[in-house]
């Protein structure tokens, strides 16, 4: 298994444009167990842009639907 700081958007890993991170709390234990990045609002931008390309905007729903559902 891969384990990176960086992001996995449409094929390649990537730098996010905003680098901040939350701690992931270990409720049993009541301390940090690990760091989350967390993407900014561009990356999310980017994610959408990705999964909505114009090829996929393009095709009727019924086609998306069952691309998805294959998925």
């Amino acid at each position: 298994m891969r384990t990176s700081h960086q992001p996995y958007i449409d094929g390649p890993w990537f730098d996010p444009a905003d680098a901040r991170s939350i701690d992931v709390i270990d409720r049993a234990m009541g301390r940090p167990y690990a760091p989350l990045r967390i993407g900014s609002p561009a990356d999310v931008d980017r994610a959408v842009r990705a999964k909505f390309a114009p090829e996929y905007l393009e095709t009727k729903g019924t086609t998306r639907y069952t691309q998805s559902d294959a998925q």
